[in-house]
């Protein structure tokens, strides 16, 4: 194992209980929650909203994919299951 992982994963490790220890005793009051709970309602319904309100931040990035022709893709060749059942 190489030394400069090890000291960072202890580095990184050591950070994570601290912040761990500190939000155990930090207060939130109540209004904060449901504040919280309401914006992410909104942002994970938003497509489903008349009106965008999250356009100015999160801009809407529309798809050049080509949906793939049905007449184009070759039918699938039955499996072993399917000749099982078809057969009388």
């Amino acid at each position: 194992m190489n030394l400069r992982f090890a000291i960072a994963a202890f580095v990184i490790l050591f950070a994570l209980a601290q912040l761990i220890q500190w939000l155990e005793h930090l207060v939130i009051p109540m209004p904060v929650y449901v504040l919280g709970g309401f914006l992410l309602a909104i942002i994970s319904n938003h497509d489903k909203l008349p009106f965008d309100p999250l356009q100015d931040w999160f801009p809407r990035v529309r798809s050049t994919a080509v949906p793939p022709d049905p007449m184009r893709s070759s039918p699938m060749p039955p499996t072993a299951t399917d000749q099982i059942e078809n057969n009388p």
